[in-house]
């Protein structure tokens, strides 16, 4: 997760739930793949480690990353590998693409408060901003 989804989380623990949904890049030949991989990660508690390393990387991915990622994390690489071929992913990363296009995301990331869509601005301020106003709105219901 990113260090400003992050404190932003910290700032509002209470008031603020994060829903990622996977929608890997169109033009990218790995990003399917590294979605993939992300999954097959989570299956062992490590899928933000696990997704923070793919985006750290996200210009110099390769097949053979995938199975470093895993080892830096200390993946059972077994289990990493037989989870890579699991056909789950793939459905789960379907639904999630299928979920951002009825949505209106038109690319990533893209970021809901309270069913408006921000994708430009991401900015620890900007996120305040709106989650006050949102929150000030539910006060006077």
């Amino acid at each position: 997760m990113s260090a400003l989804l992050q404190q932003v989380l910290e700032l509002y623990p209470a008031e603020v739930r994060i829903v990622h949904k996977d929608n890997p890049i169109p033009g990218h030949p790995l990003s399917r793949q590294a979605a993939v991989a992300a999954l097959a990660a989570g299956k062992q508690n490590k899928y933000w480690e696990y997704h923070d390393l793919i985006m750290k990387n996200i210009s110099n991915l390769s097949p053979d990353n995938f199975l470093e990622f895993a080892a830096e994390l200390g993946l059972d690489r077994d289990a990493f590998r037989k989870s890579l071929a699991d056909p789950e992913h793939e459905k789960h990363i379907e639904k999630d693409m299928n979920e951002a296009v009825n949505a209106g995301v038109t690319g990533s990331p893209g970021i809901f408060i309270n069913g408006q869509i921000f994708t430009r601005g991401f900015t620890l301020e900007m996120f305040k901003t709106r989650i006050d106003e949102e929150l000030k709105k539910k006060k006077k219901k």
